[in-house]
């Protein structure tokens, strides 16, 4: 065989070769459209337990809403299940529709107080997903103290779906850093961690509108929500966590601050051979509903004290978080504040020390708060 004709040859296998590619390419990407039709692209999931059973809700797009078309007939934007576990559920699914589930457009999973509250179907349910690639461990997860499928029926009063108000609900406040977000991957890494607490959004139904309304306390160690808080005790917590940068607060006598610029400094030291913890709250604040005619009066001795609004702002604040220490850690043996993982970066004397026995952490531990809170003198100056 001369050189001709193998160069020849050469190019009629590559010819070959790139003509199967191209026609494999483009008939694998005609079968992934026509399977779009045949899927139904869940946009949220509700978790609860009913009867003794797994209860899983889907929440499917409003294709009116997507398409600008009438629905059709029968459409359903939600539809529920119960089983013994997910496995069990997603086989009903199968039997009951023509259609594959895609987890691909899933923006929400939102967990009923009667499911996360539930050690047994909670740990089955997380597992289940952290086994299932198919679901992203970035979409958003929500504890809910209504029913989820009220939740989910809220979709038939709103353009788009559940999913798609959480999204961009997240997505317009999240410069004003007042509402944590949370992730089944959060949740999933908690419980593989055993002694990490995670803050959970607590969704509520209030004049047929969706409102993130405070936080529930997920424990990793018994895969359980222990704990709820409403928003206003929430903030406090926020505080505490160095997560927000500016957040408003009522007084007790009428009077709301904002405190902006938030700075939080933790030091773990060993005093009489327990652990003692110290938090340094500092930050600015200004007066944001007060009687403008108080600050104006002529009489400086009846006007607002700064001094003494300081001194009521700082002592709130660490009653407050004192108190949760005490309820919380001392009371209910829950690590609020993950302070002992804290531990493992801020002393490693301490970690060795109470390596592996959280409990024994947190019934030594000893806990204090400072706080500097300035507010500004604009108003005190008039």
């Amino acid at each position: 065989m001369n050189r001709e004709h193998m160069k020849c040859l050469r190019k009629k296998i590559l010819c070959c070769f790139f003509f199967l590619l191209f026609f494999s390419f483009l008939f694998t990407g005609c079968s992934d459209m026509v399977e779009i039709e045949d899927r139904d692209f869940v946009q949220a999931l509700g978790i609860a337990v009913s009867q003794g059973e797994l209860k899983v809700s889907y929440g499917l797009p409003d294709v009116s809403a997507l398409t600008g078309q009438p629905a059709m007939k029968g459409d359903k934007l939600f539809v529920s299940f119960s089983g013994k576990n997910f496995n069990d559920i997603e086989e009903q699914y199968g039997y009951n529709s023509e259609k594959k589930l895609d987890y691909n457009h899933l923006q929400a999973i939102i967990f009923e107080a009667s499911a996360i509250q539930n050690p047994q179907y909670m740990k089955n349910v997380l597992l289940y997903i952290e086994e299932n690639y198919d679901i992203a461990r970035n979409t958003k997860a929500f504890v809910t103290t209504s029913l989820v499928e009220d939740v989910l029926k809220l979709d038939e009063t709103m353009s788009g779906s559940v999913g798609d108000y959480l999204e961009s609900y997240y997505k317009n406040n999240r410069s004003k850093h007042l509402k944590e977000e949370c992730t089944i991957g959060d949740l999933i890494t908690a419980m593989n961690n055993k002694d990490q607490v995670i803050h959970i959004p607590i969704l509520t139904i209030q004049n047929k509108r969706f409102k993130v309304d405070g936080i529930g306390i997920f424990d990793g160690e018994t895969c359980e929500c222990k704990e709820y808080m409403s928003e206003e005790e929430s903030k406090y917590l926020y505080l505490a966590d160095g997560k927000v940068k500016e957040i408003s607060v009522a007084l007790a006598d009428g009077y709301a601050i904002r405190i902006n610029d938030v700075k939080t400094k933790y030091t773990y030291s060993l005093k009489n051979n327990i652990p003692y913890i110290h938090l340094d709250l500092n930050g600015e604040a200004k007066l944001v509903d007060y009687d403008v005619n108080v600050t104006n009066i002529s009489d400086k001795s009846k006007r607002l004290n700064k001094t003494m609004i300081e001194k009521q702002v700082n002592n709130q604040i660490k009653n407050i978080l004192n108190g949760y220490f005490k309820s919380y850690v001392k009371d209910k043996n829950i690590d609020f504040l993950n302070l002992y993982r804290e531990s493992g970066i801020r002393s490693r004397t301490i970690w060795l020390r109470y390596r592996n026995n959280q409990k024994a952490f947190l019934e030594d531990a000893d806990f204090n708060v400072g706080v500097k809170i300035d507010l500004d003198h604009n108003i005190f100056d008039k």
